[in-house]
This record gives C-alpha cells, structure tokens and sequence, in this order.
C-alpha cells in the first residue's frame, strides 16, 4: 500500500529533527497515526528525499500502455449497449 504524500512529508520533517527511524515511528504510534511506516520505510523515505529533495514516487519504468481514448470508448460504447457480453464478445 502506497504511504500517503502527507505522511511522507512528515516522516521527512522528524527525521530531520529526531534522527532515528524508530523515534519516527514511535512518534507516529503516540499521535495514533494509523497505519504507520516500517523503520526500513521510513528511512529509505527519508534517503530518497536527500537524494532527489522529493518525496514523490520515481517515475515507473516499463512498457508504455496502448490504450487510447478511442479504444475506451468504443469500449464503452459496446459495454452500455449489451451489459452481459462474454470477453470474447468484447474483443471482436
């Protein structure tokens, strides 16, 4: 599960005040936030906002998608006329 732009916003401000993933962490659990980080979480967090100064995701690598605004819409076009098609159907 993806760690929220907030709350790695804030894992970034108290490493820099606390120093310690586990002082983060225990931070976080006496504020009650749920779902926090692991340790090792937030300190690549942490290492890649020194590294990039951001705390956005990289860029993913891969193949491109090929979808195109006028396949989905064809798509949909067919899926609003016949609701109960087989994926065979669809593709033809």
């Amino acid at each position: 599960m993806p760690i929220e732009l907030l709350l790695r916003i804030q894992i970034v401000v108290m490493m820099a005040r606390l120093q310690s993933p586990s002082l983060v962490r225990r931070h976080f659990q006496y504020e009650k936030v749920e779902d926090i980080p692991t340790e090792r979480s937030i300190k690549l967090i942490y290492d890649k906002f020194l590294e990039t100064g951001s705390v956005h995701d990289r860029q993913r690598t891969g193949r491109p998608s090929v979808m195109t605004a006028e396949a989905l819409e064809e798509i949909t076009d067919v899926l609003s006329e016949k609701s109960t098609n087989s994926v065979r159907e669809v593709s033809r």
